[in-house]
């Protein structure tokens, strides 16, 4: 069931882009724009062929709506392997937020997220909160803001013998810087701190860094580094994992 909301919900956010589509990475950083949709689409497919046959499946959707005084987003990803044909690993996750008057210095934001992990035992996750957003720079080719705030969250764990459930709320923070380094070149980083109201010092902390390449209008090759640090973990999974991540993306 979970699989099917998030298929379904990438063709929606594909669907929804449109022809003058620019990188969402920018869509911040167009204050004086409105009335317009934002996004791309990219999709990965790498095929390992040793005593096994192994595939690995990817697609992504980011797109934006700006309003002339606020902004709405939705992301989405999926993720899937299989060995000799058997899915063995399968994660994704949709994150919608609402940006309201998203032009001044002080903003408030309104998010939800489902996701889910079977690598790391996690059934689903729902997400539920608000944030102020502070404006520290915003420059054509430099972008810095900082989010704070408060979240609901549900989750639900398996281990080896029976289904866990963790209901909490925490407060929730991240920092987004956005640069260009050269004409072509454009880095993008965002840091989560995320952590009980009752245990502030045992977070869980995620970064999420890439530098993307511009060969033209249309085709980039992005590089990521993906990593999570969780200090406190439900079940009895590996506290630290990482992803890098190297795709090529079309913008239409």
């Amino acid at each position: 069931m979970i699989r099917k909301i998030f298929v379904l919900l990438l063709v929606i956010v594909t669907i929804e882009s449109s022809a003058q589509v620019l990188n969402i990475e920018k869509y911040r950083l167009t204050s004086d724009t409105f009335n317009l949709f934002l996004g791309n689409v990219d999709f990965s497919y790498a095929l390992i062929k040793q005593s096994n046959r192994i595939q690995n499946f990817g697609a992504g959707s980011k797109t934006a709506y700006l309003s002339k005084l606020h902004s709405y987003i939705l992301i989405g990803k999926l993720n899937i392997q299989t060995v000799d044909k058997e899915e063995v690993l399968s994660a994704g996750y949709v994150h919608y937020r609402m940006n309201f008057w998203r032009k001044d210095f002080l903003s408030l934001e309104q998010f939800n997220q489902l996701q889910y992990d079977a690598g790391r035992n996690l059934k689903e996750r729902w997400v539920f909160g608000s944030s102020a957003r502070f404006n520290i720079s915003d420059k054509d080719n430099f972008d810095l803001s900082a989010n704070a705030g408060l979240m609901y969250e549900n989750e639900y764990w398996t281990n080896e013998t029976s289904l866990i459930q963790n209901e909490s709320i925490k407060i929730t923070s991240h920092f987004t810087l956005k640069a260009q380094l050269h004409k072509n070149i454009f880095l993008y980083s965002i840091t989560f701190y995320q952590a009980k109201l009752t245990s502030p010092l045992k977070p869980r902390i995620t970064t999420d860094t890439s530098l993307k390449f511009n060969f033209n209008n249309k085709i980039s090759f992005q590089s990521s580094y993906i990593a999570t640090l969780d200090t406190a973990p439900i079940v009895d999974i590996a506290d630290y994992i990482y992803t890098i991540e190297n795709k090529l993306v079309y913008t239409f």
